[in-house]
């Protein structure tokens, strides 16, 4: 449909050979089920991040999309899929809890960034096109925009310590807001660490019956569904 916001153009820079296909497996939890590009429903999000990606050019029957989807959900499970500004912004709004990164093409960007960069759930915004050199005077407005990239590597690279930097700070403010304020960020740091080990270890001690495994499994099957690389990890854990 027609944006009330945008004109929707098409700049999705192609990703062939660049782009490694997946291992086939034989479970049947493991069918590529890349993207469902028409359903934007609220779905459950069970990490603390969601990739948002915005670009007229994204088709399902496009090859290098799902290549660069696929390449994504290497790093984080939840991207959603959006050709209208609309639908996407609808969906930004209903973000709460997590923390929303953001591909937008650079088409719809110069004019969408301005839209959404003060959403406080935005953490940062990746502008992807082929034309780079015609984006770069614009995204230096914006504190969010962490540039103009023409493939899609380049941004899972600087999207995965993005991500591992937002991490840290979450777990550190959500332990140590309790500690007094006169203490070192280092010495904060150090005991976020220790926290989070004590919780690893004593929760890898906590014995689960069959049927408590099998629940877990079930869901982790579900919530992963076309993710090769987190389903090869349960399918371990499930072998274990």
């Amino acid at each position: 449909m027609a944006s009330k916001y945008l004109k929707l153009s098409t700049d999705i820079p192609s990703s062939s050979g660049k782009e490694k296909s997946s291992s086939s497996t034989t479970k049947n939890h493991q069918k590529l089920d890349v993207c469902k590009f028409k359903e934007h429903s609220r779905a459950r999000i069970i990490e603390n991040f969601v990739v948002v990606w915005l670009d007229a050019g994204i088709t399902e029957s496009s090859k290098d999309c799902q290549n660069s989807i696929t390449r994504i959900r290497f790093i984080v499970n939840a991207i959603n899929t959006f050709t209208d500004p609309d639908e996407c912004v609808g969906f930004l709004a209903k973000i709460n809890d997590e923390k929303v990164f953001m591909i937008v093409s650079g088409g719809l960007g110069q004019q969408f960034v301005p839209l959404i960069e003060h959403m406080i759930q935005l953490d940062s915004i990746y502008v992807f096109c082929g034309h780079k050199a015609k984006h770069e005077v614009w995204v230096k407005k914006f504190k969010k925009v962490k540039g103009v990239f023409t493939d899609i590597e380049s941004i899972c690279n600087l999207l995965r310590k993005d991500m591992k930097k937002c991490d840290n700070d979450m777990i550190a403010i959500s332990i140590i807001s309790t500690v007094k304020s006169s203490e070192s960020a280092s010495d904060r740091l150090d005991q976020s660490f220790m926290y989070s080990q004590l919780l690893k270890e004593n929760l890898l001690q906590i014995d689960h019956s069959i049927e408590e495994k099998k629940e877990l499994l079930d869901f982790c099957y579900i919530q992963y569904a076309g993710n090769s690389v987190e389903l090869n990890v349960i399918g371990e854990f499930d072998r274990a």
